[in-house]
């Protein structure tokens, strides 16, 4: 079953006239988005109420139907179930100036290297594919230059370890 609360619990935002972006915070204050709470709040959506870097904003209050916010340009945002909902990358994309990678669909990465969708999607999870960050809950961006990993349990002689040859 898809979730449908669509409630924002913080948001990445610009404003009309505004230079640079905002960020509304799950204590319901504001403050200006710079690179470190850009990341954090790109990396470490599902506990930001815990951030210390993400409460006590000094640019003001918010509240969820405030007019004020109506005209409001909307980036991202954390819906009540942790789960971080990308509309635009723009304010993201200096976090990521000065890599050489740019990042694919873990489909096109699978692909690629001749495997599976939900194998990479494993090795994305376990941390073992380098660069591969989740993007929302079901995508992961994995940088196209990545080397697939090595399967660990393999010899050098390319059998596995721990499997006998059953010859009969």
């Amino acid at each position: 079953m898809k979730n449908t609360d669509n409630r924002q619990k913080a948001a990445v935002i610009s404003l009309e006239n505004t230079d640079g972006y905002l960020i509304l915070l799950p204590d319901q204050t504001i403050t200006k988005a710079d690179a470190s709470k850009l990341k954090a709040f790109l990396t470490d959506f599902r506990n930001i109420d815990q951030n210390p870097n993400m409460k006590k904003g000094d640019q003001g209050t918010w509240k969820q139907n405030d007019p004020a916010f109506s005209l409001a340009r909307i980036y991202a945002y954390i819906n009540t179930y942790n789960e971080l909902v990308l509309l635009d990358f723009a304010p993201f994309e200096k976090l990521f100036e000065g890599t050489s990678s740019k990042y694919i669909s873990i489909r096109e990465y699978a692909e690629r290297h001749g495997k599976s969708i939900e194998q990479v999607k494993v090795f994305c999870q376990q941390g073992r594919i380098r660069g591969a960050m989740k993007i929302n809950s079901r995508a992961w961006g994995v940088p196209e230059d990545a080397p697939y990993p090595e399967d660990s349990r393999l010899t050098a002689n390319g059998k596995y370890v721990g499997r006998r040859n059953k010859s009969r």
